[in-house]
């Protein structure tokens, strides 16, 4: 008998465990994210956005104002001298960094019941095509939009590398080159007895032009006239957040960048067909999020479209990290051009604490899930998956061995009864599609992932006025698992 202790303490060890991370009680706060106030492109101050979101019974308001909406069309060979410049009400462009986060903080302190959570919106990068001759002009890029979360503070958005920016400049020991007008500048001033003065006059004005041209003699990173880089920004951007304590996500591409329409040069600017694509979030790692759910038509959450070419590359260990689906609701006010309203799209987290912080750590980890619709809510009410004795829930991972079994909850937010359809998905294949009447307990007992593979589970639903995206739950091999 007593050569049995070790062995039951371990099971009765392993039992609490798996019970404990069953039990964990989340908060579930409702958030509107994707926010713009009047610092940017949005009608309203911040204080009437604190106020229609509790109007709303929204928890969090996640406020991601333009940082800088700016365009600029340099001309051939003096780029930096002669340039035509379009923008639109900013954040940067008005150099009020400070004063955006001093009041996102003041009125978080006025409405102590709402979690105010500051941002960004941002353009890492935009380029032009030219006709012949200059004929026609067409901006690219200027829909992949990124959101920054968090961060280090004013500085931080300030430095952040940009289209527009002059943050984006560097010295380097290649800025030596465009030193080069001296040696014009040199002629003009020495070759006084052996060459005409207006040759030596022509040579030093054009010398001196030249190098006003290209101070402050730094280089670009990247600039507009090279075409479309791809990943390349992109990439740039997320490891500047990564080493500055910001989130990034995928933005929703709404209709139009900011500033529009442009004017360069005479010219209405055309706008490129550039929204984002399938290469972007499988190429730039660190991005955490992008909107599984918006107001416009959103398809990349769907069974085996790009979020879940994203997410089997990470199973498989082709990519570092996993993306987590968002609801980005894009709002700028009431009643503009058909704009949604503030509740609209919600992102309902699942925070250990109501604060900035407590809703940032849940973000980053994944534990939160993306609603849309008109009327009440879906709300999951819960989402476990279990292998062996170990529980996992949105963001998490269950490691075991056996099968697997899904468990979870689906009601809509006044309680009331309404059809709904839930499809089960495993790494990018629907499971089982249930039809029933909410509110609606599910399960699933699946036996088909093979010893070893690594993979994982998310849920849809749908009811005739409401959506739901869920994030993954995760599933490894314990070392002990073997074929049943």
């Amino acid at each position: 008998m007593p050569r049995l202790w070790p062995a039951l303490l371990v099971s009765l060890a392993a039992a609490l465990l798996a019970d404990s991370a069953a039990a964990v009680v989340y908060e579930h706060l409702r958030a509107a994210v994707g926010v713009q106030s009047h610092f940017s492109a949005g009608s309203q101050s911040l204080d009437e956005l604190a106020r229609a979101a509790r109007a709303h019974g929204l928890d969090v308001l996640v406020v991601t104002d333009d940082d800088l909406a700016r365009v600029e069309y340099g001309v051939p060979i003096l780029r930096r001298l002669i340039r035509c410049r379009a923008e639109a009400r900013s954040v940067l462009g008005r150099g009020a960094a400070d004063a955006y986060l001093d009041e996102i903080r003041r009125v978080g302190a006025v409405h102590a019941d709402l979690v105010l959570v500051e941002g960004v919106r941002s353009t890492p990068f935009y380029f032009w095509r030219v006709g012949w001759l200059g004929s026609r002009l067409t901006l690219g890029a200027a829909r992949r939009k990124m959101l920054t979360v968090g961060g280090d503070g004013a500085e931080a958005y300030a430095a952040a590398p940009v289209s527009g920016g002059r943050s984006l400049e560097r010295w380097r020991w290649q800025s030596l080159w465009l030193l080069w007008p001296l040696a014009g500048l040199a002629y003009a001033w020495l070759a006084t007895s052996w060459h005409p003065r207006w040759i030596r006059w022509a040579v030093g004005g054009t010398a001196a032009v030249f190098l006003a041209n290209n101070a402050p003699f730094r280089l670009p990173l990247w600039d507009a006239y090279a075409g479309d880089l791809e990943a390349r920004p992109y990439r740039a951007y997320v490891d500047y957040w990564r080493h500055h304590g910001g989130l990034v996500l995928w933005a929703w591409p709404d209709s139009l960048p900011r500033p529009w329409p442009v004017r360069i040069l005479g010219r209405t600017v055309a706008l490129g067909d550039d929204a984002p694509s399938a290469w972007e979030p499988l190429n730039v790692e660190g991005c955490v999020g992008f909107p599984a759910l918006h107001p416009g038509a959103a398809t990349a959450a769907e069974p085996g479209q790009e979020w879940d070419r994203v997410l089997m590359a990470y199973v498989q260990g082709q990519r570092a990290g996993p993306l987590w689906g968002t609801g980005q609701v894009g709002y700028r006010g009431e009643g503009e051009g058909g704009r949604v309203p503030l509740h609209a799209v919600q992102t309902v987290i699942l925070a250990q604490e109501r604060s900035r912080q407590g809703v940032l750590e849940a973000m980053a980890a994944g534990r939160m899930y993306a609603v849309r619709g008109s009327g009440p809510g879906l709300v999951l009410e819960r989402l476990e998956v279990a292998r062996g004795e170990s529980v996992a829930v949105s963001g998490g991972t269950a490691v075991g061995k056996g099968p697997v079994q899904l468990r979870g909850r689906i009601a809509l937010a006044d309680a009331t009864r309404d059809s709904v359809t839930v499809r089960l998905v495993r790494a990018g294949r629907v499971l089982a599609t249930i039809a029933a009447t909410t509110p609606v307990d599910f399960g699933y007992l699946d036996t088909g992932p093979a010893p070893g593979e690594r993979t994982y589970y998310r849920v849809l639903a749908r009811t005739p006025s409401a959506e739901l995206v869920s994030n993954p739950v995760f599933v490894a091999s314990s070392s002990m698992d073997s074929t049943p």
